[in-house]
């Protein structure tokens, strides 16, 4: 649509690591790895994703984010398509792939898929699961009465996604015929243990792997009509609030993160201040009538880039 309306690029990738500003040459930023257009799901997949799942098979909480502007591509991302798969269905068949290869453990693997609409928690397996309530317990935070799935296949995982997605809020914006109004988790449970007769002093590693498709972050201003203006308002001040808390996270001096300032940052509480990998892939468009709103993004990545996490394994001890 962009370059049907002769939109001019504002923004290019200068190389692997660096986006530039075509207006401005002074204006950069550096990043672990920046994709230009011709990328494919799966390059970006095996750059940005697969250590994560891999670390979640092995017990290494893992979070995969994307962040963006409506009609930028995010959902895409995670979610992609037939012809080229996004991360989720992705990191779907790279898991059982591990497990078929692990000959030496056994796998419990579960899913739930929740969104966040308008700062209430909603759960997209079981369209009776309204309003649900965020709990913490001495493991960190969790929904209390999400429905969980025990998984077989990567079939039997995507036609869960499927039927959640048929219960997302999605509607029509300035940006999007069809945009992903609230924010959505998709988290699969891995446990595993080792796969012998006797399990005495042997280990059971339990992870969480989260997906996220993050709603538009572009500002709620954009929007003129009542219903959509108000999820605009929700979806800013969450993701004002995840920006404030990665500001805090890496302000060495700060001595307060308002992790419960919203719904998004509480349930992501553990993931960006505990101990596993993180993983945040930020769609922007080069196109000119975009180009604040990019830069938005692209300060936002630059202020992530600066979080320290210390990736470690989540172990217990099966005595008899």
């Amino acid at each position: 649509r962009e370059i049907r309306q002769g939109e001019e690029i504002a923004w290019y990738a200068d190389g692997e690591t660096i986006v530039r500003s075509e207006h401005n040459p002074n204006i950069a930023y550096a990043y672990d790895r920046v994709f230009g257009p011709t990328t494919t799901t799966q390059q970006v997949y095996d750059v940005a994703a697969q250590h994560v799942v891999g670390g979640a098979m092995q017990g290494i909480n893992g979070t995969i984010f994307a962040y963006g502007v409506t009609s930028s591509g995010k959902t895409h991302t995670m979610h992609g398509d037939q012809r080229s798969p996004g991360i989720i269905p992705l990191a779907v068949k790279d898991a059982f792939g591990i497990i078929q290869e692990t000959l030496n453990r056994e796998f419990l693997l579960r899913v739930s898929y929740l969104e966040i609409y308008n700062e209430v928690v909603n759960d997209l397996l079981n369209p009776a699961g309204k309003n649900l309530r965020i709990r913490e317990d001495l493991q960190g935070t969790f929904v209390e009465g999400i429905k969980e799935e025990v998984v077989l296949s990567p079939t039997h995982v995507l036609s869960l996604i499927a039927a959640g997605e048929e219960h997302r809020h999605i509607g029509s914006t300035n940006f999007n015929l069809l945009s992903s109004r609230s924010h959505t988790i998709f988290t699969l449970t891995v446990e595993s243990s080792p796969f012998c007769e006797s399990n005495e002093g042997e280990t059971v590693t339990f992870s969480q792997l989260n997906l996220i498709d993050l709603a538009g972050s572009e500002s709620s201003r954009a929007e003129t009509t009542g219903a959509r203006r108000k999820e605009g308002s929700y979806i800013n001040k969450s993701l004002l609030t995840l920006g404030t808390v990665i500001s805090k996270l890496t302000d060495g001096k700060a001595t307060h993160v308002p992790f419960r300032n919203s719904k998004l940052t509480r349930l992501l509480q553990s993931s960006l201040s505990g101990q596993g990998r993180v993983s945040l892939i930020c769609t922007v468009t080069p196109a000119s009538s975009n180009s604040e709103e990019t830069h938005n993004t692209l300060k936002f990545a630059h202020r992530s880039k600066h979080i320290e996490i210390q990736a470690l394994q989540n172990k217990v001890d099966m005595l008899a």
